[in-house]
């Protein structure tokens, strides 16, 4: 294993369900230089930051924002070098 990155590599992350309850999950956390830990941040349609934390487990992890409202928000995954963007839908139906 090295940290020289695959010609043509671009970060990318998965989350499912989209849409969701508010229970959710990352995985399969990919960035162009492996790295031990990456920071999340969930944010509002208005740029409040609801949710952060730091993510060590990049196969899979598990998200509970069922006390924010139901709506559209952005996620931030980053690591020193790479940042992931996207948004997820959260309603009030149960997966």
């Amino acid at each position: 294993i090295s940290d020289i990155p695959e010609p043509g590599m671009q970060p990318s992350v998965s989350i499912y369900p989209n849409p969701n309850n508010g229970n959710f999950s990352f995985s399969n956390l990919r960035f162009t230089i492996p790295t031990s830990s990456v920071d999340l941040r969930i944010t509002d349609v208005m740029g409040r930051e609801v949710y952060h934390q730091l993510i060590s487990n990049q196969q899979s992890t598990i998200i509970n924002l069922s006390h924010c409202s139901n709506g559209v928000y952005f996620y931030q995954l980053s690591d020193k070098n790479e940042i992931v963007r996207g948004k997820f839908v959260k309603t009030g139906i149960k997966d």
